[in-house]
């Protein structure tokens, strides 16, 4: 094969490694994007979305079982919230101590981007206890 052979062919594999690349960021983004768009609701809303997307994918349900999923949800949404409420004190404190266990673990620039880590999930609710000093 020629040299303008070779290259032409080498060309055309380049724009097509191109635009499997670039593919491939719109689609990261686009999933992103729905995403963010749908976990930007209230967390309760935002887990009750993320179990009938899971379930969706998981079973292949028919656009009809999904609005039913969906509506069986949303039914007993208020029964889940209080349910968690009763035990969210015990929970706190589990994950307290499960914080705390890690601190143990990690240096202490680690720590300090842990408790932003925490800090981030708790959205602007009270910070999490310093870690222990060594």
């Amino acid at each position: 094969m020629s040299k303008q052979k070779w290259g032409a062919v080498l060309a055309l594999l380049g724009a097509f490694a191109l635009g499997a690349v670039a593919g491939g960021f719109g689609m990261k983004s686009f999933v992103l994007h729905r995403f963010a768009e749908r976990m930007g609701g209230p967390p309760g809303r935002a887990r009750m979305e993320f179990r009938v997307e899971a379930m969706a994918r998981a079973l292949d349900l028919s656009t009809e079982q999904r609005a039913k999923v969906q509506a069986i949800f949303e039914k007993h949404e208020d029964e889940r919230r209080r349910t968690f409420e009763k035990c969210e004190p015990e929970h706190r404190a589990l994950r307290d101590k499960v914080d705390a266990e890690l601190s143990e673990v990690l240096t202490p620039a680690q720590r300090e981007k842990h408790q932003q880590m925490l800090r981030r999930h708790d959205r602007g609710g009270p910070p999490p206890p310093p870690p222990p000093a060594h």
